[in-house]
């Protein structure tokens, strides 16, 4: 025996008002939680990169493991970083195309004017501080090879 699924039916513009309200504020939510997260990560990894260059109250952290491992660490945490934010923008995308389905229903003339791109400010960001935490990585890695031999 099947189930019945019910689906909700938009029957006036209360309802689509309350719907748009519910995802917008679902979207305000997880582009916060997004770059507040991206910028968290990013900045962690920076510095488990740059900590063999770093001297705390006279105690080098070469001292406790070879440099390469903070490199070869930031490298690996790069590609989590990518993972998870990349895991944070989709979330945030399928928001914002079920508030623009809901934008859509509205009449012609109280719906917001679109901006057409290809590439989402949330995906570009995230892949340029992917990049710039490889390059750094690779750099590091590179000076700390260079420093061992």
């Amino acid at each position: 025996m099947r189930k019945r699924v019910s689906t909700f039916k938009v029957k006036n513009t209360n309802d689509l008002l309350m719907l748009m309200d519910i995802y917008l504020t679902e979207w305000r939510h997880r582009d916060s939680l997004l770059w507040k997260q991206v910028f968290v990560y990013f900045y962690a990894i920076v510095i488990i990169i740059i900590l063999p260059f770093v001297d705390v109250l006279g105690v080098g952290f070469e001292d406790i493991l070879p440099r390469w491992i903070f490199s070869a660490t930031g490298i690996i945490l790069s590609f989590i970083f990518l993972i998870v934010s990349k895991g944070y923008a989709d979330r945030l995308k399928s928001i914002g195309d079920t508030y623009n389905r809901l934008i859509k229903m509205l009449p012609v003339q109280f719906r917001r004017n679109e901006i057409k791109s290809n590439m989402r400010l949330s995906y570009f960001i995230t892949y340029i501080m992917f990049g710039l935490l490889i390059i750094i990585s690779t750099i590091t890695l590179y000076i700390n090879i260079c420093i061992s031999i």
